[in-house]
């Protein structure tokens, strides 16, 4: 259906109601049709018409079950109620790429429920699984952010090889980025500039990630009171964010706040070099006169001493 979820929803209703005397295609039919309803975030239906399918009465589609049960908890912002009908679904998932793709998602969901242990496992697995490149670069930093929270050093290292490796060449922003973020945790904005610079400097698509690098690093310039190069800094990543970024619209205020900032700054730098120039000249050409006053004095004075010494004709 193209992404028409409202048309392939009122079709599977059509399906469960046609069926209704076969249990497999009914509950096929609900389960795509709550699955339609998650894509459209309405909750309450999703829920309604899952609870119409017997999960054991599916039993070839018990991974779709756990999908739509994990989606459900997601659209609900209960990240630990999706974890364990994920772990199912990919259990029964065949595809291997879809396999991973949950796998990875488990991986995040671990994450950012505080268990590192499992999250460094699905990701470990991931990595394996010699998943598509975008996939095995998110998770092998996914894999260096956690080991960092026990060996932050180890963890830099390995970005800083990664930096230089070939193979990672698009995607040295996002390594790059990762590494400073690592730099600031550890207090050391002076290797954090470096790294996001870096990011910016080697970026082969300038992007979301040189957007980020650009940004933070912007953020560390106005922490220094440096107005100058936040603003310069801050106008690059802008350019390259999209604007479906949570902060874009602030970022957008700050950046042309920043830039009457800037061009004052300018304004002032110009003109006080501009006085300085003036003094100094004023300065070097007032020395000048005095040292060429000062020895026109001398030769008079010398020719005056050679007047009165000449003999008498």
């Amino acid at each position: 259906y193209n992404g028409d979820f409202l048309d392939a929803m009122a079709t599977f209703s059509y399906m469960a109601r046609l069926y209704r005397e076969e249990p497999e295609i009914r509950s096929l039919a609900r389960l795509w049709q709550a699955r339609c309803y998650t894509a459209l975030g309405w909750t309450t239906d999703a829920e309604r018409t899952l609870a119409l399918v017997n999960r054991s009465e599916s039993n070839k589609r018990k991974g779709l079950y756990d999908k739509t049960t994990a989606d459900i908890a997601l659209l609900k912002d209960r990240p630990e109620e999706a974890i364990a009908p994920l772990k199912q679904a990919v259990k029964y998932e065949k595809d291997a790429r879809t396999r991973v793709r949950l796998r990875f998602l488990l991986g995040q969901l671990q994450r950012e429920t505080g268990n590192n242990a499992e999250a460094k496992r699905s990701f470990g697995k991931v990595v394996s699984a010699a998943p598509p490149f975008p996939i095995e670069v998110a998770a092998r930093l996914n894999l260096i952010d956690i080991e960092a929270t026990g060996n932050a050093p180890s963890a830099i290292r390995k970005l800083h090889a990664m930096q230089h490796k070939g193979r990672y060449k698009t995607v040295v922003d996002r390594v790059s980025y990762t590494k400073g973020l690592l730099h600031l945790n550890a207090n050391d904005t002076t290797k954090a500039i470096e790294a996001f610079t870096y990011g910016m400097e080697h970026s082969t698509d300038k992007k979301h990630a040189y957007a980020l690098n650009a940004i933070t690093l912007a953020e560390l310039y106005l922490a220094k009171n440096d107005f100058i190069k936040a603003a310069e800094t801050l106008d690059q990543g802008i350019a390259a964010l999209e604007r479906t970024y949570p902060r874009y619209e602030e970022l957008s205020r700050l950046s042309k706040n920043l830039d009457n900032l800037a061009l004052n700054l300018r304004s002032v730098k110009e003109q006080d070099s501009y006085a300085r120039t003036r003094a100094f000249a004023h300065h070097r050409f007032r020395h000048y006169s005095i040292q060429k006053a000062t020895t026109r004095g001398a030769t008079h004075a010398a020719d005056g001493r050679a007047a009165r010494t000449l003999p008498s004709l």
